[in-house]
């Protein structure tokens, strides 16, 4: 529009006009930075990633969890996972993985979840997350593929307080696949 008004070719626009009015438009100029993503089959560092990551060696165990590296890549070393294959039978709840941390503020931030999809898994992966007065409770469909190029997935939106215990719960209550514990991750909401 800008090139038919001034009777000019695409090219021969001045860009800081250009510019401004697509930034106006909303339009994307620049691509944010992403880090290099590690060949598949590769694990990946949980220090690497931004936030308070949780990987499952953090994680307090009760009940049946086995570790595996088969399907990568993985946070760190490999994940956790309850169940047997060809079970037919519900989880009986008591597998728990527990972790436990202080927020460093109050606020909100974004739940995302580390996990390797497979058809085996759990459509319905229960985790409870409670800090100070707040508890919210979310269900994981591990069957789901992650974002094209991720390595987590995102759950939800947490509200957090700072400098008290927060406590993340994952169980294998009522599950019907396999519950797999590998990584998560909560970075703080921007205002």
């Amino acid at each position: 529009a800008l090139a038919a008004d001034q009777d000019v070719a695409v090219q021969e626009l001045k860009y800081e006009k250009l510019r401004k009015r697509l930034l106006a438009q909303k339009q994307v100029l620049d691509l944010p930075e992403v880090s290099d993503l590690p060949p598949a089959g590769e694990s990946v560092p949980a220090d690497s990633l931004p936030g308070i990551v949780l990987d499952d060696n953090d994680a307090e165990l009760i009940g049946d969890w086995s570790r595996s590296t088969t399907f990568k890549p993985s946070i760190d070393n490999g994940y956790l996972f309850s169940g047997e294959r060809g079970n037919q039978r519900k989880g009986d709840g008591k597998s728990v993985a527990t972790f436990r941390f202080k927020a460093p503020k109050s606020g909100e931030y974004q739940l995302s979840m580390a996990y390797s999809p497979h058809k085996t898994r759990a459509t319905n992966v229960p985790v409870m997350v409670t800090s100070g007065g707040n508890q919210q409770e979310f269900i994981v469909d591990q069957t789901k593929a992650l974002p094209n190029g991720q390595h987590l997935r995102n759950v939800g939106h947490v509200q957090l307080e700072g400098d008290v215990e927060t406590v993340i719960t994952m169980r294998n209550r009522e599950t019907n696949g396999f519950v797999i514990v590998d990584a998560l991750q909560l970075l703080p909401k921007e205002p």
